[in-house]
């Protein structure tokens, strides 16, 4: 993204069916409509941590009444009618690296594959069926 390009709040929306969304602020108390404040995430979907990371799983999900939440790391807002707006990517409260199905936090990534030809290559265009 060309860093002439302003930072804006984009809305994300409202939870699909299943799903929990809570905004709180930095001492983990619900925050009122319209302030800044974290992501947590509840709900049937929600994965019981990271295969073989407990303490990551630890750092990631909290227990609330009862409930257990991820942590997500997103600054967000949420309106009085419950659509919340993102917050430049400058906010958030962790280092993670998303990509569309994955995520991996700073320093757990992995170092790319080193047995390809060229670095910029990706390593499946060397597979054959």
């Amino acid at each position: 993204m060309p860093s002439t390009l302003p930072h804006r709040h984009v809305p994300i929306g409202l939870p699909i069916a299943g799903t929990e969304l809570m905004v709180v602020d930095e001492d983990g108390h619900t925050c009122a409509p319209g302030a800044s404040g974290e992501l947590l995430i509840a709900g049937t979907g929600l994965t019981p941590g990271y295969l073989g990371e407990p303490e990551l799983t630890a750092a990631a999900f909290a227990e609330r009444d009862g409930r257990r939440w991820y942590r997500s790391g997103d600054r967000v807002r949420r309106r009085a009618d419950g659509v919340l707006w993102s917050q430049p990517v400058r906010r958030r409260t962790d280092r993670p690296l998303s990509a569309p199905a994955a995520r991996s936090r700073w320093p757990a990534a992995p170092p790319a594959p080193s047995n390809t030809p060229h670095p910029s290559a990706p390593a499946a265009s060397h597979w054959r069926a």
